[in-house]
Protein backbone atom coordinates (compact mmCIF):
# COMPACT_ATOMS: atom_id res chain seq x y z
CA UNK A 1 0.00 0.00 0.00
CA UNK A 2 1.29 3.47 -0.88
CA UNK A 3 1.25 6.16 1.76
CA UNK A 4 -0.83 9.22 0.88
CA UNK A 5 0.79 12.58 1.47
CA UNK A 6 -1.73 15.21 2.51
CA UNK A 7 -1.86 18.25 0.23
CA UNK A 8 -1.88 21.73 1.67
CA UNK A 9 -4.50 24.27 0.67
CA UNK A 10 -1.80 26.17 -1.22
CA UNK A 11 -0.73 23.05 -3.14
CA UNK A 12 -4.34 22.29 -4.05
CA UNK A 13 -4.87 25.89 -5.20
CA UNK A 14 -1.82 25.63 -7.49
CA UNK A 15 -3.08 22.36 -8.97
CA UNK A 16 -6.59 23.77 -9.46
CA UNK A 17 -5.18 26.88 -11.18
CA UNK A 18 -3.14 24.66 -13.53
CA UNK A 19 -6.25 22.64 -14.44
CA UNK A 20 -8.30 25.79 -14.99
CA UNK A 21 -5.58 27.25 -17.23
CA UNK A 22 -5.37 24.10 -19.32
CA UNK A 23 -9.17 23.95 -19.61
CA UNK A 24 -9.28 27.62 -20.66
CA UNK A 25 -6.70 26.96 -23.39
CA UNK A 26 -8.66 23.95 -24.65
CA UNK A 27 -11.82 26.06 -24.73
CA UNK A 28 -10.10 28.64 -26.97
CA UNK A 29 -8.69 25.94 -29.26
CA UNK A 30 -12.14 24.41 -29.72
CA UNK A 31 -13.99 27.75 -29.93
CA UNK A 32 -11.64 28.68 -32.80
CA UNK A 33 -12.84 25.67 -34.82
CA UNK A 34 -16.54 26.18 -34.13
CA UNK A 35 -16.39 29.87 -35.01
CA UNK A 36 -14.36 29.24 -38.17
CA UNK A 37 -16.66 26.50 -39.42
CA UNK A 38 -19.80 28.60 -39.05
CA UNK A 39 -18.36 31.91 -40.24
CA UNK A 40 -18.56 33.69 -36.88
CA UNK A 41 -16.02 36.27 -38.00
CA UNK A 42 -15.95 38.53 -34.93
CA UNK A 43 -15.97 35.64 -32.47
CA UNK A 44 -13.26 33.79 -34.43
CA UNK A 45 -10.96 36.81 -34.56
CA UNK A 46 -11.51 37.28 -30.81
CA UNK A 47 -9.91 33.87 -30.18
CA UNK A 48 -6.71 35.80 -30.94
CA UNK A 49 -5.01 38.58 -29.00
CA UNK A 50 -5.62 42.00 -30.63
CA UNK A 51 -2.20 41.73 -32.32
CA UNK A 52 -2.54 37.98 -32.84
CA UNK A 53 -0.88 36.25 -35.78
CA UNK A 54 -2.16 33.40 -37.95
CA UNK A 55 0.61 32.07 -40.19
CA UNK A 56 -0.11 29.16 -42.55
CA UNK A 57 2.65 27.45 -44.50
CA UNK A 58 3.66 24.08 -45.88
CA UNK A 59 6.53 21.80 -44.86
CA UNK A 60 8.95 23.60 -47.20
CA UNK A 61 8.12 26.94 -45.55
CA UNK A 62 6.05 28.25 -48.47
CA UNK A 63 3.49 30.62 -46.97
CA UNK A 64 -0.17 30.32 -47.98
CA UNK A 65 -1.28 33.36 -45.97
CA UNK A 66 -0.51 35.37 -42.83
CA UNK A 67 -2.75 37.67 -40.84
CA UNK A 68 -1.26 40.02 -38.24
CA UNK A 69 -4.15 41.42 -36.19
CA UNK A 70 -7.88 40.99 -35.55
CA UNK A 71 -8.84 43.22 -38.48
CA UNK A 72 -6.83 41.09 -40.93
CA UNK A 73 -8.09 37.90 -39.26
CA UNK A 74 -11.72 38.95 -39.63
CA UNK A 75 -11.16 39.87 -43.30
CA UNK A 76 -9.57 36.46 -43.92
CA UNK A 77 -12.50 34.52 -42.45
CA UNK A 78 -15.02 36.78 -44.20
CA UNK A 79 -13.46 35.68 -47.52
CA UNK A 80 -14.10 31.96 -46.83
CA UNK A 81 -17.13 29.92 -47.88
CA UNK A 82 -19.23 29.03 -44.84
CA UNK A 83 -22.67 27.50 -44.23
CA UNK A 84 -25.02 27.22 -45.93
CA UNK A 85 -22.69 27.43 -48.94
CA UNK A 86 -20.07 25.08 -47.51
CA UNK A 87 -19.91 22.91 -44.39
CA UNK A 88 -16.33 22.18 -43.32
CA UNK A 89 -15.20 20.91 -39.95
CA UNK A 90 -11.83 21.88 -38.46
CA UNK A 91 -10.85 19.37 -35.79
CA UNK A 92 -8.09 19.92 -33.24
CA UNK A 93 -6.60 16.81 -31.65
CA UNK A 94 -3.96 15.67 -29.18
CA UNK A 95 -2.96 19.08 -27.79
CA UNK A 96 0.21 19.21 -25.70
CA UNK A 97 -0.06 22.24 -23.42
CA UNK A 98 2.67 23.85 -21.33
CA UNK A 99 1.65 26.76 -19.08
CA UNK A 100 4.16 29.22 -17.63
CA UNK A 101 2.39 31.98 -15.73
CA UNK A 102 0.27 34.02 -18.15
CA UNK A 103 1.80 32.50 -21.27
CA UNK A 104 1.57 29.02 -22.68
CA UNK A 105 2.37 26.90 -25.68
CA UNK A 106 0.05 24.37 -27.27
CA UNK A 107 1.06 21.98 -30.02
CA UNK A 108 -1.73 20.01 -31.65
CA UNK A 109 -2.81 18.24 -34.80
CA UNK A 110 -5.51 19.59 -37.06
CA UNK A 111 -7.63 18.15 -39.83
CA UNK A 112 -10.27 19.86 -41.95
CA UNK A 113 -12.90 17.67 -43.53
CA UNK A 114 -15.76 18.53 -45.84
CA UNK A 115 -17.89 17.40 -48.72
CA UNK A 116 -16.09 16.21 -51.81
CA UNK A 117 -17.55 15.39 -55.20
CA UNK A 118 -18.85 11.99 -54.07
CA UNK A 119 -17.94 11.62 -50.39
CA UNK A 120 -16.38 13.35 -47.43
CA UNK A 121 -12.76 14.35 -47.97
CA UNK A 122 -9.86 15.39 -45.84
CA UNK A 123 -9.15 18.82 -47.30
CA UNK A 124 -6.06 19.55 -45.22
CA UNK A 125 -4.20 18.26 -42.18
CA UNK A 126 -1.15 19.25 -40.21
CA UNK A 127 0.12 20.74 -36.99
CA UNK A 128 -0.65 23.88 -35.01
CA UNK A 129 2.05 25.48 -32.88
CA UNK A 130 0.39 28.07 -30.69
CA UNK A 131 1.69 30.70 -28.32
CA UNK A 132 -1.09 31.65 -25.92
CA UNK A 133 -1.48 34.62 -23.57
CA UNK A 134 -3.84 35.03 -20.64
CA UNK A 135 -5.57 38.39 -20.95
CA UNK A 136 -8.33 39.49 -18.59
CA UNK A 137 -8.66 35.92 -17.33
CA UNK A 138 -9.13 34.48 -20.86
CA UNK A 139 -6.59 32.50 -22.86
CA UNK A 140 -6.05 33.93 -26.36
CA UNK A 141 -3.88 32.93 -29.29
CA UNK A 142 -0.91 35.28 -29.60
CA UNK A 143 0.57 33.38 -32.54
CA UNK A 144 -0.67 30.34 -34.43
CA UNK A 145 1.72 28.70 -36.86
CA UNK A 146 -0.18 26.16 -38.94
CA UNK A 147 2.05 23.79 -40.86
CA UNK A 148 0.15 22.00 -43.60
CA UNK A 149 1.50 18.48 -43.91
CA UNK A 150 -0.98 17.27 -46.53
CA UNK A 151 -3.89 18.59 -48.56
CA UNK A 152 -6.30 17.74 -51.36
CA UNK A 153 -5.22 19.00 -54.74
CA UNK A 154 -8.18 19.80 -56.99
Amino acid sequence: MTATIPLTEEALAVRLRALEDERGILRTLHRYSHCMDYGLTKEWSECFAPDGVFDVKDLSGKRFHRENNRKELAAYLASKKVPPERYDKHIVAAPLIEVKGNTATATSYFVAIGAGAKALEIHVYGRYEDTMVKTGGEWLIKERIATVEGRMIH
